[in-house]
């Protein structure tokens, strides 16, 4: 918007009522320009360090995302996290996969984007039904919980640790005990 602002001195020049009503006008116009420009430059300068703060904090997540993804892609712990299958009751039937780090694909030998979106059951159907229920304390009390027990799908004895993220996941760190189990059985057996 662009005008002309005519400063007078009201003593020096005469201005009949009409006038005097539309410069008054004219007055309260620009004031109102004025304090929306302000306003503008104001909000301006606070989004701006909004989003600089926003920025920071955007990196410190990205930051913190990487080191988790490496953590968890580099492990040689088998990790995976899982999502509770409740049934129409709620009670624990079935456990869906939601992510795992290449060690777990070690342990189960099904690769991660075999797995991923597919449940326990899916995959292992003669799993026993122990298993489901050793998952119980730590998806109905927000436990940990740790069970060491033999696999018949997969052929391992394994040793797992499982803790609650939140209430719509929880995450296993997975040992495979098989050589131990066999070696020990051989040393028993002489």
């Amino acid at each position: 918007m662009f005008g002309v602002l005519y400063v007078a001195n009201e003593e020096e020049t005469k201005f009949d009522t009409g006038t005097k009503c539309s410069l008054v006008e004219f007055r309260k116009i620009i004031e109102s320009d004025l304090k929306i420009l302000y306003q503008e430059e104001m909000n301006k300068f606070f989004l701006e360090e909004y989003d600089l703060e926003n920025q920071k904090l955007v990196e410190k997540l990205l930051k913190s995302e990487m080191k988790y993804k490496t953590l968890f892609s580099t492990s040689n712990s088998a990790i995976a996290i899982l999502e509770p299958i409740r049934n129409e009751v709620g009670e624990l039937v079935d456990l869906l996969y939601k992510d795992m780090n290449p060690a777990n694909e070690e342990i189960i030998e099904i690769s991660k984007y075999n797995a991923i979106g597919k449940t326990l059951l899916e995959l292992f159907p003669n799993t026993e039904p122990e298993w489901i229920a050793y998952f119980k304390s730590v998806i109905n009390d927000f436990k940990n919980t740790n069970f060491y027990s033999y696999h018949s799908d997969i052929g391992k004895f394994i040793y797992v640790d499982s803790f609650p993220l939140s209430d719509e996941e929880f995450a296993i760190s997975v040992v495979d005990l098989t050589d131990k189990v066999k070696l020990k059985e051989k040393l028993s057996e002489e």
